[in-house]
C-alpha cells in the first residue's frame, strides 16, 4: 500500500552504484528504513541531498507492514534547514539530536509526540540566532518521559542525584555514577527550565557527560556516541 506520511531523516547509507537506505522516523510509523533507488544518478529527479541527516521531509513509500525495507515513490523537504547545515555548533548540535535520536526511538513504539518533540528541536536549533549551548542537556531532559526514565529531583532536597537510582539521595552513593548536590541542582534547574545562562564551562561538560552515562545505564543498546566533539565544540560559551 502507498504510505504518506512526515519523517526525520536520521541516517543514510549508500546503497549499490545509484541508490540510497535512510533510517527515517515517522509521524505515523516510528523508525522505518527507506530504499531511495537511483537518486544518486547525476539526473534524478530525488537528489541525494534531500537524504541529508536533520531532513524534515514527507515521503511516499510503497509500505508492507511484514517488510523491513520500504521503498520510496516520493520525497520533499517540508521545513528546510539552511544554517544547521553552515555554522559549526549547530552541526554539531544537530548532529547529537539526530544521533541521540536514533540510539533511541529505534525500539519505541510510533509516537507522533516523540516525533513533533524531536522536529521541534530541530527547528528551534535553526531559527536560534545563536545556537544554546544547553540544548544538547535540554534535549536529553526533555527526551526522558518519552522513554520511560524520567529522574526524580524530588525525593531529597538538595540530595546527590544517584544516576543508578534515578533519584536524589541524601548520602553519597558507592558507586561512581552519581552528581554532588551543586550539580544535581543545576540539572534539576535545567529539567525545570529555571536555569540561568550563567552555568561554568566544566559543569555543562560534566553534567551532559553524566547524563550519557544515565541514557547507558537505563536504556539497553546505549553505546558510546560517533559525536565526541559536542563535548568540546558545543559547549564552549
Amino acid at each position: 500500500m502507498l504510505l504518506k506520511t512526515e519523517g526525520i531523516i536520521l541516517r543514510t547509507m549508500k546503497y549499490r552504484e545509484t541508490s540510497v537506505i535512510s533510517d527515517v522516523y515517522t509521524a505515523e510509523k516510528g523508525m522505518l528504513s527507506v530504499l531511495a533507488n537511483g537518486v544518486r544518478k547525476q539526473k534524478s529527479r530525488m537528489g541525494a541531498a534531500l537524504f541529508q541527516p536533520s531532513s524534515i521531509v514527507d515521503i511516499v513509500l510503497y509500505y508492507k507492514e511484514s517488510s523491513k525495507l520500504h521503498r520510496l515513490k516520493e520525497i520533499k523537504i517540508v521545513t528546510p534547514l539552511f544554517s544547521i547545515n553552515e555554522k559549526i555548533k549547530k552541526i554539531a548540535i544537530a548532529q547529537f539530536i539526530i544521533e541521540i535520536s536514533k540510539k533511541t526511538a529505534t525500539n519505541q513504539d510510533p509516537s507522533p509526540q516523540l516525533f513533533s518533540f524531536i522536529k521541534n528541536h530541530l527547528i528551534q536549533l535553526e531559527n536560534a540566532p545563536t545556537p544554546d549551548s544547553l540544548q544538547p542537556l535540554k534535549f536529553l531532559m526533555e527526551l526522558c518521559p518519552f522513554l520511560g526514565i524520567t529522574p526524580d529531583f524530588d525525593h531529597v532536597r538538595n540530595g546527590f542525584f544517584d544516576m543508578k537510582e534515578g533519584t536524589t539521595v541524601l548520602e553519597q552513593p558507592n558507586h561512581p555514577h552519581f552528581l554532588n548536590p551543586e550539580k544535581a541542582a543545576i540539572l534539576m534547574a535545567i529539567c525545570k527550565s529555571e536555569i540561568s545562562p550563567s552555568i561554568k564551562l566544566e559543569d555543562k561538560r560534566e553534567i551532559l557527560s553524566a547524563m550519557l552515562d544515565y541514557y547507558k545505564i537505563h536504556l539497553d543498546g546505549m553505546k558510546e556516541l560517533n559525536s565526541p566533539e559536542i563535548l568540546r565544540v558545543v559547549l564552549e560559551k
